[in-house]
């Protein structure tokens, strides 16, 4: 059910996070070693610069793993999300479906055409 799908998620992410954060505060720890105790090689310390960012990107950036991980366990959710709005527009035939939870700039809703409860309840079944 959603709530079990929604915890794997919370789960999966946490670990994933908890790992993540592990590695990039060795590191850290490891550069600030390296800044603390003066080397007459800056270079090494650049390098280990770049190799952080480089972690942070492999990580957290736009196409990291915490970004993928994220829509590996999200997309399915959305789908099944998607696929109940598509339902109920095509039974209500309706040709537009707007999203108010979204801050969309939607000002005003007549309960009449809120089908929000009819797609909450297709998802529970």
């Amino acid at each position: 059910n959603l709530r079990n799908m929604l915890w794997r998620v919370y789960e999966a992410g946490s670990e994933f996070i908890s790992k993540a954060g592990t590695v990039i505060f060795a590191i850290t720890i490891i550069i600030w070693a390296l800044l603390y105790f003066p080397r007459p090689l800056e270079v090494g310390i650049e390098a280990k610069q770049a190799e952080v960012i480089a972690l942070q990107q492999k990580y957290f950036g736009p196409e990291g793993q915490l970004f993928e991980k994220r829509n590996q366990l999200v997309q399915p959710i959305q789908d099944k999300v998607f696929g109940a709005v598509q339902a109920v527009a095509r039974k209500r035939k309706l040709e537009l479906v707007l999203d108010k939870s979204a801050q969309s700039g939607v000002l005003f809703v007549d309960k009449d055409k809120d089908y929000s409860d009819e797609v909450l309840n297709s998802l529970k079944r």
